[in-house]
C-alpha cells in the first residue's frame, strides 16, 4: 500500500483481512525492504483514514520505540503496555515508559499485566515499580493460551470459560460500555 503510495479508503480495505469474528486486520509487512518504505507521515495518513471507518483501532507495536512508532502513539488515545511478571520485562517496560512521559504521552499510559501468578513477583511490586495500578491483570492460563495458538484462533474464542478469557472479555465490555 505504502509502496503504492495511495492511502485512499476503498485502496485500504482491499489491504485489510476480515476475521470470521468480524474484525479487521492490517498486517505489517513480511519484508524487512518494504517495512523500511513506511514512514511516520504514512503512519499517520492511515489512521487518519480509518478513524473515518473503524470505531477501534488497535495496533500491535513492536518493542521498538521508533520514529513510525512514536508518530502512532500521538494519534493514539491509550497507549497499553503488556507486560509480564519478569525483571527483565519491567525494567523494560519502565524505561520505555520514561521516554513516552518525556515526549508527553505519559498521561495515555495503561498496564496490562499478562500471566499474572506465573512468577513470584506480585501485582504490588509491578504496580510500585511501574507507578501505576494496572488497568488490567490477566491469570495465567497456559492451557487456554497453548490451545488457542495451536487452533490460531482467540483465546475468548476456543476457552471463553478460562480465568484469562473472563477477565479479558469483562475488561473489553468495560472499556465499550465507556465508549
Amino acid at each position: 500500500m505504502v509502496e503504492e503510495n495511495n492511502f485512499e479508503l476503498a485502496t485500504m480495505k482491499t489491504y485489510l483481512i476480515r476475521h470470521y469474528s468480524g474484525v479487521m486486520v492490517l498486517l505489517a509487512s513480511s519484508a524487512p525492504e518494504y517495512a523500511e518504505l513506511v514512514k511516520p507521515e504514512h503512519i499517520e495518513t492511515i489512521l487518519s483514514t480509518l478513524r473515518t471507518e473503524f470505531d477501534y483501532i488497535v495496533l500491535d507495536m513492536g518493542v521498538t520505540l521508533n520514529d513510525c512508532s512514536v508518530s502512532a502513539f500521538e494519534m493514539t488515545d491509550t497507549i497499553y503496555f503488556v507486560v509480564n511478571e519478569d525483571i527483565a520485562t519491567l525494567h523494560d517496560a519502565k524505561r520505555s515508559m520514561k521516554v513516552l512521559e518525556a515526549l508527553n504521552l505519559g498521561d495515555k499510559i495503561k498496564v496490562i499485566v499478562n500471566r499474572d501468578g506465573l512468577s513470584n513477583i506480585k501485582i504490588r511490586d509491578v504496580a510500585n515499580l511501574l507507578d501505576c495500578t494496572p488497568a488490567l491483570v490477566v491469570p495465567n492460563d497456559a492451557k487456554a493460551a497453548v490451545t488457542a495458538i495451536n487452533r490460531g484462533i482467540p483465546m475468548t474464542v476456543c476457552a471463553p470459560r478460562s480465568k484469562a478469557s473472563v477477565a479479558i472479555m469483562k475488561y473489553a465490555k468495560s472499556l465499550t460500555r465507556r465508549a
